[in-house]
């Protein structure tokens, strides 16, 4: 005992791990996980950002617009031209 005492003192013993707050781990995002091989299938297929994000509305993957176009610029794809003639 007295030797955990002079170790804890010496600063060389960690009683307590340091408190954290609940949840995932900072700098992860464990939503955008999940989703990002459904988002590229919707997006090879054509569809917006918009699109993609209410088709995860739909499914067991949610995400938000600004997740679906965060996952589509890391991945490399570029925004969906508009086409003005049509409609």
């Amino acid at each position: 005992m007295i030797d955990l005492v002079r170790q804890y003192k010496a600063g060389k013993l960690t009683l307590f791990a340091p408190p954290r707050k609940p949840g995932p781990a900072a700098g992860t995002a464990p939503a955008k996980d999940r989703a990002r091989a459904r988002v590229i299938e919707l997006r090879r297929e054509g569809l917006s950002t918009y699109e993609i994000s209410a088709r995860l509305a739909t499914e067991a993957t949610p995400l938000n617009r600004t997740g679906v176009a965060e996952i589509l610029a890391e991945e490399g794809f570029g925004r969906l031209l508009v086409d003005r003639r049509s409609g």
